[in-house]
């Protein structure tokens, strides 16, 4: 089991990394009492919170309830919701149920009369708290657990009893135990209270301090639209080029003149045939021939 402490701004200013240093290992921070107004606001609700994250404590928070009526319920639910809207109660949120001012016994609802009205309120705000996201759970001591509110209602809801006194934790189904209210605890007030815890226990590291976001560069301021450009005047469109005049067929060619034919040579005359040697003449030369020849022969 672990051991932490529930706080609101009845315990003031909170030293919470004192408190961490002592041992306390989580927290159940009330958030706020009665209607969803902002003057019912715990004043210390939201830097409880905050320092818890930021420190990696573990917690829960509650709402103390002066429901008379379902309407009334269902506005405590809105509270709420709007005071953890962003945040991680790791541990839970629960509807604190008991009259210890009297406020419920003034306005005709004693509790001692009226424990099925009363543990149907609390079962209206489980049921809406669950429904959005969130475990739920009822805080009361144990004489109204045992005499008043109908705890067999409250099978799927977490039980928070409030008994002091007792070395040990009465039996039963308990997630946590109140277990004094006289605890002392460095960083915190003269009387704190102080509780264990039996769930299954969360394992949170320190939240990282967001880095600053860079401031946004302004935006550049529009470029003026051009004007626009006037649009040209349209191009006359060409005259149609006149169509050729076709070409004069040409001239036939006038037909050659047949070349003239060659006159035909004339035949060449015939030569005169010659006149016939007279025999004579023609003996006597081949005597000749042959006395000439004849002396060549010779050999002197």
């Amino acid at each position: 089991m672990n051991k932490g402490i529930d706080v609101s701004s009845n315990n003031g200013t909170l030293d919470w990394g004192a408190i961490k240093a002592d041992g306390i290992q989580f927290a159940i921070i009330r958030i706020g009492y009665g209607d969803d107004e902002v003057n019912q606001d715990d004043a210390q609700a939201n830097a409880n919170m905050d320092a818890c994250q930021n420190l990696g404590i573990p917690y829960g928070v509650y709402i103390y309830s002066y429901a008379i009526s379902e309407n009334e319920v269902k506005s405590e639910v809105r509270h709420t919701l709007r005071m953890i809207e962003g945040r991680n109660p790791q541990l839970g949120v629960f509807i604190d149920m008991e009259d210890s001012d009297g406020y419920k016994t003034r306005h005709n609802l004693v509790p001692e009369e009226n424990g099925a009205i009363l543990t149907n309120f609390c079962c209206i705000y489980c049921n809406d708290m669950t429904n959005s996201g969130y475990k739920a759970g009822i805080y009361a001591n144990k004489n109204y657990f045992d005499n008043i509110l109908d705890i067999s209602r409250f099978d799927s809801y977490m039980k928070w009893l409030a008994i002091w006194g007792p070395d040990q934790c009465p039996a039963g189904n308990w997630i946590l135990w109140q277990y004094t209210s006289d605890g002392v605890v460095q960083g915190s007030s003269a009387r704190t209270d102080m509780d264990y815890y039996y769930g299954e226990f969360p394992n949170t590291e320190p939240e990282p301090e967001p880095e600053p976001e860079p401031e946004p560069e302004p935006e550049p301021e529009p470029e003026p639209e051009p004007e626009p450009e006037p649009e040209p005047e349209p191009e006359p469109e060409p005259e149609p080029e006149p169509e050729p005049e076709p070409e004069p067929e040409p001239e036939p060619e006038p037909e050659p003149e047949p070349e003239p034919e060659p006159e035909p040579e004339p035949e060449p005359e015939p030569e005169p045939e010659p006149e016939p040697v007279k025999k004579s003449k023609c003996f006597f030369l081949m005597i000749i021939t042959n006395i000439v020849n004849w002396f060549k022969g010779i050999h002197f």
